[in-house]
């Protein structure tokens, strides 16, 4: 709710800011932004798939495999957020005019915002996995700070100071920045959580009658 809710306003203030600038400038934002919704649609898909992996691992107290599907999922969304980074940035103007005729200025705005949100798109996917994984503990604290960071707690302070500063450059740069800036909210999280979950060394100290026993050793 706090996610979707945040992304209107969140579209709402940079729409306004972009609007003041020039028409141009406003539809080169309009356009990245529904380009960029794909990516991170496939992003969020992937995070949403891990959280139920990760919270029934969690409830059946197998935390070796908390711990290895949280590695294999964050790798997998920074990887995979990189190729496909790579592949928009480097078609970014083909994409743009797909949607109409488009002028210079607006072509030029649009490829910068879609180049510097694809290069923050690897950060984007770890950050979305962090988020996941705190959903998936229950650290409803910790989910809820990195769902809203993005377009809320990160972005909202920054963007009438970025279109202040750097007018058209910056109300294309701002979501990537924001992006960026989620980064240092999760790492401490993520740090915070992984506390709670026990290593492999503290499971083997574990009494036995505390150490859940695999199903096919039954």
């Amino acid at each position: 709710m706090f996610r979707s809710g945040l992304a209107v306003v969140a579209a709402i203030m940079l729409n306004n800011l972009a609007g003041q600038i020039s028409d141009d400038v406003l539809a080169g934002i309009g356009v990245s932004t529904r380009i960029m919704m794909f990516p991170f649609g496939i992003i969020l898909g992937f995070g949403t798939g891990f959280q139920p992996v990760v919270g029934f691992c969690w409830g059946a107290k197998h935390y070796d495999r908390v711990r290895a599907a949280f590695r294999f999922s964050a790798w997998t969304a920074a990887i995979g957020g990189g190729i496909m980074g790579l592949l928009v940035a480097v078609f970014a103007g083909p994409i743009i005019a797909m949607f109409g005729k488009s002028s210079q200025e607006m072509l030029e705005i649009g490829e910068l915002c879609i180049r510097l949100q694809c290069l923050a798109l690897p950060i984007h996917g770890w950050v979305a996995v962090v988020n996941m994984l705190c959903a998936g503990l229950g650290d409803a604290r910790g989910a809820l700070l990195l769902s809203t960071a993005r377009q809320g707690s990160c972005f909202i302070p920054i963007v009438h100071l970025m279109a202040f500063l750097l007018g058209a450059t910056g109300v294309a740069s701002v979501q990537a920045v924001a992006d960026i800036l989620s980064l240092a909210l999760a790492i401490p999280v993520l740090r915070r959580v992984m506390k709670k979950i026990p290593s492999t060394e503290d499971i083997q100290n574990l009494p036995k009658e505390a150490v859940p026993i695999p199903e096919g050793q039954l």
